[in-house]
């Protein structure tokens, strides 16, 4: 039922994208929208390390931005934004979601930016039925606050820092991994050239779990290349590398139960290119071809 409200929005959100660039020449919304489909595939959706574990499928996402920009009046912001985006995959259908996230930003002067986030994804696979267990599901609640700065004689450059909390509420029989994330991240953007530019980013995070035997902390790093051309299209390349460890340090818990974490680091290599296009008929609605590449090393024992 969630796929088929969402594919009713795309369509809703599409068909206005398309009615407001048809009359965008008599009068500018307030509000601009765009619309992306992408088709993709990734190598290992399942982050797992080489063996059997290791496979590849494609998916199909869809992506629903509105944006809307006026100074600000009061508490009434300068930019608000509201997203709805859902992925349904070929294989390991349990993978798909749909998530809403929002933002808001305020102008503090001198190019500088109050930013204000919030996300939500109603379900969400996080751990794969085996010979043990069943799926597992969460519900995922983000609130995000930060600055951002503008620099350069074009203002092309973007530096922003946030300050990150989450919160994910496990499903039947597994609320022991229900955990709250605090986290800061910071990223760097520079735009080279108009059809050439670069980011940066870092991230670090500790988790609290119901039970010490999932608590973690974690550095996430990214890079990235954007090459836009005259037409309109842009082509991205992207590297990222998470690092986490378990922070339970000892094998057994007070109930004398193994702690099955204890000593467990696990990291992750993943690579991305997509390539998207603006439809000739509607300057608002893109379309993108995303290929990943996943790299884990499993479970180390440290």
């Amino acid at each position: 039922m969630h796929k088929m409200l969402f594919m009713l929005a795309v369509v809703l959100a599409a068909s206005w994208v398309f009615v407001s660039d048809a009359h965008a020449h008599k009068k500018p919304p307030k509000w601009n929208a765009e619309v992306k489909i992408e088709e993709g595939h990734n190598d290992n959706v399942r982050s797992a390390a080489n063996g059997p574990k290791k496979t590849g499928t494609e998916f199909t996402t869809a992506d629903i931005r509105y944006e809307r920009k006026a100074p600000h009046r009061g508490l009434t912001p300068d930019q608000f934004w509201t997203r709805l985006r859902g992925r349904v995959y070929t294989q390991f259908s349990t993978r798909d979601f749909i998530e809403l996230r929002s933002g808001a930003s305020y102008d503090l002067g001198g190019s500088n930016d109050l930013l204000l986030q919030f996300g939500y994804v109603p379900r969400r696979l996080r751990l794969e039925e085996n010979v043990r267990t069943n799926n597992a599901f969460a519900t995922e609640y983000d609130l995000n606050a930060g600055v951002q700065t503008r620099f350069g004689p074009r203002k092309q450059g973007r530096a922003r820092l946030l300050a990150k909390e989450s919160y994910d509420a496990f499903r039947s029989g597994f609320s022991e991994r229900s955990a709250q994330t605090t986290a800061v991240a910071g990223d760097f953007r520079y735009q080279f050239f108009p059809s050439l530019g670069a980011k940066i980013g870092a991230e670090y995070g500790q988790r609290a779990a119901n039970s010490e035997d999932f608590d973690r902390k974690e550095w996430r790093y990214k890079v990235s290349l954007r090459k836009k051309f005259l037409s309109g299209t842009t082509f991205d390349v992207r590297a990222s590398y998470r690092d986490g460890s378990y922070t339970v340090n000892t094998p057994f818990n007070s109930t004398g139960k193994r702690n099955k974490n204890f000593g467990r680091r696990d990291t992750t290599w993943e690579y991305e290119a997509k390539l998207s296009m603006p439809l000739p008929f509607a300057k608002r609605a893109r379309v993108s071809l995303r290929y990943q590449i996943g790299r884990a090393s499993g479970r180390e024992r440290v």
